[in-house]
């Protein structure tokens, strides 16, 4: 049994104490307990379970793999800091661990949330260079880059949410007093209705954004080049069709099938400088034609001379 798992015990059993009537409530805030507990746990586990992969599987270096560990890094400060506390919080709707702990509770939070929604920003970006522009991937995609947009990844999640926790009060002392309560454990951004604008877009709306275009990008890059690859296919079956046609005929040309082969053909056909496999079929069935025209004549001429020559040798031994 965990602290967390105590804290709510000792919780609950004080509302019995002082309700002992409301029983739904407090059935309630145990279910309500026991989930929670249940999801900092398989959330904690799962992201140790993804570090030790990282640290021990030296394929594991891609640099898909490092925005999977730097994820995994802030959905295990989650899982290990951040619900736990959260559970007295969310039954009692108070926060009994004071002032200063509640600011370092907000801060992890908000900035570890925020960190986690960036690097699936960063997924995304990665597989669509990689798939849209594969050149420039390999030339500037490198390990120190992507340290760099690791750390850029925190920096920029420390910027949308620590000042707004530790320094709003400093600009705004008055309404952050009136409003704050012992109680209470939220961002004093919360207190400014602009500033907690600016830092939801910034956590939730852009990178939501982003990620439909990304996505969307994606998917029309694969599907044209899905077509390209059919084109393709298409396009060499006519091409070896045509190809089978002319060897056939070649071959009938030239005596029976079992006297040519087809390294003959493509001999006789490369004589005539036809080129099958690159050429267009229309270029093919051309090429053809007048290829079966001069093959006939030139056979017309050979079995002339033939005659010809048959016929002067009788002369001759006369």
């Amino acid at each position: 049994m965990n602290s967390s798992q105590i804290v709510i015990l000792n919780i609950t059993m004080k509302m019995l104490i002082k309700n002992p009537m409301n029983s739904s409530s407090i059935i309630i805030s145990i279910i309500i307990g026991i989930c929670l507990s249940l999801i900092a746990f398989i959330t904690a586990l799962g992201n140790i379970v993804v570090l030790l992969a990282f640290y021990f599987d030296k394929k594991l270096r891609t640099i898909n793999d490092y925005f999977i560990l730097n994820m995994a890094i802030a959905d295990f400060l989650v899982g290990f800091f951040c619900i736990p506390f959260y559970i007295p919080f969310s039954i009692t709707q108070s926060w009994p661990f004071g002032r200063l702990f509640c600011k370092i509770w907000v801060t992890i939070d908000d900035v570890a949330t925020m960190a986690s929604v960036i690097n699936i920003v960063g997924i995304s970006i990665n597989r669509y260079w990689s798939i849209g522009y594969p050149i420039s991937y390999r030339k500037y995609a490198r390990l120190d880059f992507v340290y760099i947009v690791m750390g850029s990844v925190w920096f920029i999640s420390f910027i949308n949410f620590a000042p707004g926790i530790w320094l709003f009060s400093l600009f705004d002392k008055e309404n952050v007093e009136k409003s704050r309560s012992d109680n209470d454990c939220s961002g004093d951004y919360h207190k400014s209705f602009v500033y907690m604008l600016i830092a939801q877009f910034n956590y939730f709306i852009w990178p939501f954004i982003l990620l439909c275009i990304l996505n969307m990008l994606i998917m029309i890059n694969i599907c044209k080049r899905t077509r390209k690859m059919t084109r393709s296919r298409t396009h060499c079956e006519p091409i070896k069709t045509k190809e089978n046609v002319v060897l056939v005929l070649v071959s009938s040309r030239l005596g029976t099938s079992k006297d040519t082969d087809d390294g003959q053909s493509l001999s006789i056909l490369s004589k005539h400088n036809i080129n099958l496999i690159e050429e267009s079929p229309s270029r093919i069935i051309k090429e053809k034609k007048y290829f079966i025209k001069d093959f006939s004549q030139n056979k017309n001429l050979q079995n002339l001379s033939n005659k010809s020559s048959s016929n002067n040798s009788p002369s001759k031994n006369r």
